[in-house]
């Protein structure tokens, strides 16, 4: 836990720094990474991220859209196979069904593995996932994602789909 010293009248109080925001009430305190190093989600401007119903469980890194359900924007897992499924960003937390996801679609999101350090990332055939080598299949769609700037973390840049 981060922690600092600051002054109140004649006395030294120490404080502790926050790694979530519950809102204003949070206003003007000095921020900590979490575990994982990065800064909570909860802390970031709203411009970078929405929050959404996980219409399905959703793995962190899971890149994903956001659909119609009765009338509720919802969020499920991307995938290639139809425009209807295209990404519309990724999620850097688990979410069970009905619970809320922050979805990101810019920044830089880490966790994966045996990137090729420059080269675009595309969205997979294979639900949620990404890949540096895009579908072919007619009828999939193309659609680039970012790129990667380490064998670990993908700069996101999301594009429109183009259908195969």
């Amino acid at each position: 836990m981060a922690r600092y010293l600051t002054i109140s009248g004649n006395q030294k109080v120490l404080g502790s720094a926050t790694s979530t925001s519950a809102g204003v009430a949070d206003a003007d305190k000095i921020v900590a990474t979490g575990p994982d190093g990065f800064i909570d989600p909860s802390l970031l401007p709203d411009s970078e991220q929405i929050i959404r119903e996980a219409g399905e469980g959703l793995s962190a890194r899971d890149a994903v859209n956001i659909y119609n359900d009765g009338g509720t924007a919802k969020v499920r897992k991307a995938d290639a196979s139809s425009f209807s499924t295209r990404a519309m960003g990724f999620v850097k937390d688990n979410s069970l069904v009905t619970e809320d996801a922050v979805v990101f679609s810019e920044g830089i999101i880490g966790g994966f593995a045996g990137l090729t350090i420059g080269d675009p990332v595309f969205l997979s055939a294979t639900s949620g996932e990404i890949t540096q080598a895009p579908p072919t299949g007619a009828g999939d769609i193309w659609q680039m994602l970012g790129e990667a700037y380490s064998a670990t973390e993908v700069r996101i840049e999301i594009e429109e789909a183009i259908v195969l």
